[in-house]
């Protein structure tokens, strides 16, 4: 038989996704081969990291890699995601772009994301500014700077139930992710790109959001919107 060990570290301030995370890493009293960020509204099966590792060791150009996301009903969340870093946007792959079992993305969902050793002391950890929403991005992107594959491993499926936590907190997904927008574009865009996702947010996407919350029953959103839209603003100029 195996013995488990869980360390449990007591934090007196919420420090988010990333920074908790962060913390986990350097609680370590030495750097694994490989860090599992795993979200806990996750399910998985025992194996399920079984391919992902064997598919690291195979290819050591790729840095990062997360498995199938699936839905509680079976269905595809993503099979990894694209960027772009034009209207700041990312956008999860619902189709798979080939049969093979290690497929090159952009970037992979954070609820699951399987990094190297050898990608942390090239890129460091996670971008604690971010707090919550678009780290995953950010690092994926540092990761490909660094000349670092980011690939998902088509073979290995979890289950991700999503949004449970930021549920109990009216408007914080709408305004972080808003206001992270803008802080992955200043970190990764062009200074075109910046213009055009500033454009894109200003003339078009906070009006179509604040509309599919006003019809989807959730007003209380909207307001968390804007402010996220001033945050984002602010921080780009």
């Amino acid at each position: 038989f195996s013995i488990l060990w869980i360390s449990v570290i007591a934090l007196t301030e919420n420090n988010g996704f990333v920074g908790a995370n962060n913390i986990a890493i350097q609680s370590l009293p030495e750097l694994p081969d490989y860090i599992v960020l795993l979200n806990n509204d996750t399910l998985v099966t025992p194996k399920f990291l079984n391919p992902i590792i064997q598919a690291l060791e195979a290819d050591t150009a790729i840095g990062i890699m997360g498995p199938i996301i699936n839905n509680l009903d079976g269905s595809l969340q993503s099979a990894g995601a694209s960027i772009n870093l034009w209207t700041g946007s990312t956008t999860l792959r619902k189709i798979f772009l080939s049969e093979s079992a290690v497929q090159l993305v952009d970037m992979v969902s954070g609820c699951c994301f399987v990094i190297s050793r050898e990608t942390i002391m090239r890129i460091g950890l996670l971008d604690s500014e971010y707090f919550a929403y678009y780290e995953e991005s950010d690092y994926c992107m540092r990761a490909h700077r660094a000349d670092l594959n980011v690939a998902l491993c088509s073979v290995s499926r979890i289950v991700h139930l999503g949004g449970n936590s930021v549920r109990q907190i009216a408007g914080f997904h709408e305004r972080q992710l808003l206001r992270n927008r803008f802080l992955f574009i200043k970190k990764n865009g062009s200074r075109l790109q910046k213009a055009s996702m500033l454009l894109y947010v200003c003339l078009f996407y906070v009006w179509a959001r604040s509309a599919k919350l006003l019809l989807s029953g959730l007003p209380n959103n909207i307001k968390p919107l804007w402010v996220g839209l001033g945050q984002g603003i602010r921080l780009l100029i």
